[in-house]
């Protein structure tokens, strides 16, 4: 393009005016739209290190037998990981059957998967291929609008033993459950359902010491994985454990 000299006063007013609207117009270009289409930008977990030591939380019987906290047990896994499976299906979903009262469950389906923004969405890579980044959504959407723990983990046990897709396999579930799949199928495969794994991956990231075993559970937020053996093996009798004097009816009645 070829610009033509001003001549005239108005001429060079003209063309000053010109080149500020086109200054402003590439500022604006390069604070709105600073990455390029293709450019990647890998997520970074925000880490916050607590300096405050944490207080052992105290669990005991009261006199008319109710507990004072339940244990709060979280599980970081997997949808399509083998050792999770097993965990989820035979230790949670039984465990809490049995003790609903004395503990609490936190599910945090993501494990060593990774977040991506790609032209401004969530994208991940998923340890155990694609079709476990979208069952780890269908996982989180449960967790979202399942307000009920017990009803949440058999769902989550019954998807997990599934190798049909995860969407069907949510389906299924859903159906064989009695549970209305419309919300959950619609979060997962929107934004939403990005956005709540993007959450559960944070969460993960931000355990210390940084998870290495899929899966991983914790008592009360603890960061002593020393437990961890015995958690997968017997996480009933555990949960049990907390109580150091007087114990719950349910672990009285074990057996």
């Amino acid at each position: 393009m070829v610009f033509a000299i001003p001549r005239t006063r108005f001429g060079w007013r003209l063309f000053h005016l010109f080149m500020t609207l086109a200054l402003i117009f590439l500022i604006y270009k390069l604070i709105k739209y600073p990455m390029s289409k293709n450019q990647i930008e890998i997520v970074q977990p925000k880490v916050i290190e607590k300096t405050v030591e944490r207080k052992p939380i105290i669990h005991e019987v009261t006199d008319d037998g109710d507990v004072s906290a339940p244990v709060l047990i979280t599980v970081y896994y997997e949808a399509l990981c083998p050792d999770s499976k097993s965990f989820v299906t035979k230790q949670l979903l039984p465990a809490y059957e049995k003790g609903a009262r004395i503990m609490d469950v936190d599910l945090v389906p993501y494990g060593k998967a990774t977040t991506k923004i790609i032209d401004d969405r969530y994208e991940f890579e998923c340890q155990h291929s694609y079709e476990e980044c979208e069952a780890n959504k269908v996982h989180a959407c449960v967790i979202y609008y399942i307000p009920k723990t017990l009803e949440r983990i058999r769902y989550v046990s019954c998807m997990i033993q599934s190798s049909s897709k995860p969407i069907q396999a949510g389906h299924d579930c859903a159906k064989q459950l009695y549970i209305d799949y419309h919300p959950i199928k619609h979060c997962a495969q929107s934004e939403k359902g990005s956005e709540l794994l993007k959450k559960h991956g944070d969460q993960t990231q931000a355990v210390r010491p940084k998870i290495t075993f899929i899966p991983t559970v914790t008592v009360d937020n603890s960061s002593d994985i020393s437990s961890l053996p015995a958690l997968l093996k017997d996480l009933f009798g555990e949960v049990c454990k907390q109580f150091k004097d007087i114990q719950p009816n349910e672990c009285l009645d074990r057996d």
